[in-house]
């Protein structure tokens, strides 16, 4: 019902041998459903180095219903750097041989069976990572998802060699798969009528979520400096003292700050961190444990099961609830 026929597209794609097929799309346009009003759950995520994502859920009075979960892709992110390396000397190496040298054929042959492998990849993560956000959205009955805002994402270098180019293409690469994953959350929220929020990230991980103040990162819980990319936050608040994951503490802020900007558009009072001593739920490290909630949407999950199955050596999704076994 309401769904229109629009014109077909006639379009060619390149298949695996290189050759080019034709292809007809028959478009369908359907409406998108109201969105849901803004009184639910807020679902929010950081994107973290050593984790995919860490996503929690945080209720209107912004207290945190259920332990954190974390998302991991396994190795992939490091079989896509070398990938993309891999892809930068096939280069390299097509830019030194003449234009009539029969070696060009096969190189750049070579680079675009690199170029397909690179994008089923990252079309592959970003599908299975944005049903997962979506998933938990729906169970924990959130009616906002919100995420870092990519485009104040910036490259951090230092003058000169190896290592250099290698933060550069790990940039690059996440980036690339983060913004994938981005534009499927917000497809498919669209489509079951659930808000998306992006919110600047400045900041998130340096400010304590429980009490406001700033706080320093550190090498891990034990250690007391402050270093400027450390795994580890603490509050520099004596009478507060919480101190918990960097990713988390970011997704926290995050999920706090979505809150803050819908309540100034309804036009109620300022909402911030500092205007209550948050509730949050305490988790050991990658140990957290969870089972999701309610027995009556076993059927959700049976459905989302048979969807993402075949990727159980791709993504382990923690607390040990283990959607993917």
């Amino acid at each position: 019902e309401g769904v229109e026929q629009k014109a077909p597209n006639l379009r060619l794609k390149r298949v695996k041998t290189g050759q080019q097929v034709a292809v007809l799309d028959f478009i369908s346009e359907t409406p998108r459903p109201p969105l849901v009003p803004p009184t639910g759950n807020v679902l929010s995520y950081d994107w973290g180095v050593k984790r995919l994502a860490t996503i929690i859920v945080l209720d209107r009075q912004g207290n945190q219903p259920t332990r954190p979960f974390f998302l991991n892709v396994g190795g992939i992110e490091g079989k896509q750097a070398r990938l993309r390396a891999q892809i930068d000397e096939l280069h390299a190496k097509l830019d030194t041989l003449d234009d009539d040298d029969p070696r060009r054929s096969l190189l750049q042959a070579e680079i675009d069976r690199c170029w397909r492998k690179y994008r089923a990849r990252n079309q592959a993560v970003a599908h299975l990572a944005s049903t997962i956000i979506v998933l938990l959205a729906i169970l924990y009955d959130c009616d906002t998802i919100a995420g870092e805002w990519l485009k104040t994402l910036k490259v951090r270098r230092k003058k000169g060699g190896r290592g250099k180019r290698a933060r550069y293409r790990n940039w690059r690469n996440s980036t690339t798969v983060r913004q994938a994953i981005w534009s499927r959350v917000e497809y498919k929220a669209a489509l079951l009528g659930l808000r998306t929020i992006t919110v600047p990230p400045r900041g998130t991980s340096h400010e304590c979520p429980r009490c406001g103040k700033r706080g320093i990162t550190t090498r891990s819980p034990e250690h007391n400096s402050s270093i400027q990319w450390g795994p580890w936050f603490k509050c520099l608040d004596p009478e507060c003292g919480y101190n918990a994951d960097r990713d988390y503490i970011a997704a926290v802020n995050i999920a706090l700050r979505a809150l803050e900007k819908q309540t100034k558009s309804a036009g109620k009072e300022k909402f911030g961190p500092h205007t209550v001593h948050r509730k949050l739920s305490s988790y050991i490290g990658d140990s957290a444990t969870l089972p999701f909630p309610s027995p009556d949407k076993q059927s959700v999950r049976s459905q989302v099961l048979t969807t993402l199955g075949g990727f159980s050596k791709v993504v382990k999704l923690r607390p040990s609830y283990h959607l993917l076994c």
